[in-house]
């Protein structure tokens, strides 16, 4: 399942790189690595301000989806996380 990740301006850059820089990219790596998750940018490379701060998340566990969310939502560097819906016809 896929949760869509905003992160504050100032930890996207670290996290576009996956290395490490700003303690909230460093503590948001910890984390995700402490759900079993993993973290990739949905737009990588990207330089534009308000595309790079955007990641996706992928859980492969849906029952554990809530306990997930709640976690990243706590995370300092993160501004919004939730689940994109189903797409459907208009």
């Amino acid at each position: 399942m896929e949760i869509t990740l905003k992160v504050r301006d100032d930890v996207a850059p670290a996290l576009q790189r996956q290395v490490e820089g700003e303690n909230a990219a460093n503590d948001l790596l910890k984390l995700t690595d402490q759900l079993g998750v993993s973290i990739r940018a949905t737009h990588p490379g990207s330089q534009d301000p308000l595309l790079s701060p955007y990641f996706t998340v992928q859980a492969n566990d849906p029952s554990s989806i809530d306990a997930v969310l709640e976690a990243l939502r706590g995370s300092d560097g993160v501004e919004a996380a939730y689940v994109k819906p189903a797409d459907e016809l208009p």
